[in-house]
């Protein structure tokens, strides 16, 4: 009846690569959203545009460092052990 489940010993390299993907499309989506609510949003578009080359980088590195910082967790937890 009690079933005891071992983990794997590649189990995150195998999740890796998934959790990237889902990472970075939620990523980009929520840029998309952000960006073009500030655009529609605003008067003058011509600051708007003049401020994007800083803005997307600043964005980029926190994205960045935010899906290393929870793929790093992500293995934490994978290696912990549930005994």
């Amino acid at each position: 009846m009690n079933k005891t489940f071992q983990i794997k010993t590649n189990a995150f390299k195998e999740t890796k690569k998934q959790l990237i993907i889902k990472s970075l499309l939620l990523l980009l989506i929520s840029m998309c959203f952000g960006f073009s609510i500030v655009y529609f949003n605003s008067n003058d578009k011509e600051d708007i545009i003049t401020i994007l080359p800083f803005i997307i980088p600043i964005f980029v590195f926190a994205g960045a460092y935010g899906i290393l910082k929870g793929l790093k967790r992500q293995k934490i937890l994978s290696n912990y052990p549930f005994n």
